[in-house]
């Protein structure tokens, strides 16, 4: 019989063990830095990376407050297993690295913090191949704790 005692100890042992994986496999570097080429050499060194008019980026052209920018980021293209988004000039430029089911559709909407003026890049990773689209925003009050 599990007693509530036993169960909650059960629980917090779980709990560490999941803490530890997850950290095992965050991509801690790429976070951290601060340089939009290094990442984007770490990331895609290699590899061709072609635009595509499959993938739907929708942002505003004209931002007034970059700490809450809206983003809708979709595309009818099959087996895409990679996601990445990226911001060119932000403190931390790589914003999203998700893995993704290859039977799902790619719809995604949220907001994101901009810290100036610049490009924003999707890239998708379908079947081996790499595909990017990218749009320019003009941001009027900076939203990463810069302006």
């Amino acid at each position: 019989m599990l007693s509530r005692r036993r169960f909650l100890k059960w629980l917090a042992a779980l709990s560490f063990f999941r803490s530890r994986v997850v950290d095992a496999v965050w991509p801690r570097p790429l976070f951290a830095s601060d340089d939009f080429q290094t990442i984007f050499q770490q990331l895609f060194a290699g590899q061709t990376l072609t635009d595509s008019d499959s993938i739907s980026l929708q942002l505003p052209e004209n931002a007034e407050d970059g700490a809450s920018v809206p983003m809708l980021i979709s595309s009818e293209l099959d087996n895409i297993d990679r996601l990445y988004v990226l911001v060119e000039k932000n403190p931390t430029p790589l914003i999203l690295q998700a893995e993704l089911q290859t039977n799902a559709l790619l719809y995604l909407t949220s907001r994101i913090k901009m810290a100036e003026s610049c490009q924003v890049w999707v890239i998708i990773r379908q079947d081996g191949q790499y595909w990017q689209t990218r749009q320019w925003v003009n941001v009027m009050k900076g939203g990463c704790g810069t302006g």
